[in-house]
């Protein structure tokens, strides 16, 4: 990772991008959430981790074709975005031969997961037919 440019949608607190900075990358996070913003800058100063912070979507960046060499997102626009619109972006923004990371969790955890964050529960919250991610953009 050493040299290599890197963006992550959706990025929240930066935790990720802490990480990839200290491999050597330069990082370009991308956070949705102006509280999970301030903490995230918070963090990378106490931490010294060269990051560059953009108040943004996930979904339509803004930022210039084919600029990075790898897109992670672990918890992040790859599970909250509908696929069909953060995934062209991603394609739209990596190099030729560069690399989409991404973990998240099981759609199933997704529709038991309560509205207000709260843990997940045996019951249904959202319907599984026709899901497209879980939008908590209002919820700070």
């Amino acid at each position: 990772m050493s040299g290599m440019n890197g963006i992550e949608p959706g990025s929240g607190t930066g935790y990720v991008s802490g990480w990839i900075s200290r491999c050597g990358s330069r990082v370009t996070a991308i956070v949705v959430s102006i509280v999970q913003l301030a903490t995230a800058r918070e963090l990378a100063a106490e931490h010294r981790a060269d990051i560059t912070f953009i108040e943004g979507n996930a979904e339509a960046t803004g930022l210039p074709d084919v600029s990075f060499d790898f897109a992670i997102s672990e918890y992040g626009a790859s599970i909250w975005c509908p696929p069909d619109r953060w995934l062209p972006e991603d394609w739209r923004l990596l190099r030729t031969g560069g690399w989409l990371v991404f973990l998240g969790n099981h759609a199933l955890s997704l529709i038991c997961s309560p509205l207000d964050v709260s843990p997940t529960e045996w019951m249904m919250h959202r319907p599984y037919r026709g899901m497209r991610g879980a939008d908590r953009t209002e919820i700070e």
